[in-house]
């Protein structure tokens, strides 16, 4: 997914949800996309805890994103194996 779907998606990223996100060296202007679609209907067979997780991961700013680490304690994977989650 490109950082344009992205931004079509969650909508675009602005200083009030990502602070210093101007100031960043690669930093360019674009254009401002508003949330259009739930997460549901872009993956429709996804259950509601792939879905939570999902949007806890697809996060411009990094620091609220959920980290790998924090990810593989979600619910969402909460069936599998001990030895698969710690592996």
């Amino acid at each position: 997914m490109t950082f344009f779907n992205c931004c079509k998606l969650l909508g675009t990223p602005t200083e009030e949800t990502w602070p210093g996100m101007t100031q960043l060296p690669e930093y360019k202007p674009f254009p401002l996309y508003h949330p259009t679609t739930s997460f549901a209907q872009v993956v429709p067979k996804l259950n509601s805890k792939g879905r939570d997780l999902l949007q806890k991961l697809l996060v411009c700013n990094p620091a609220i994103r959920t980290s790998a680490d924090e990810a593989m304690q979600h619910l969402y994977f909460s069936d599998l194996p001990p030895a698969i989650k710690n592996g």
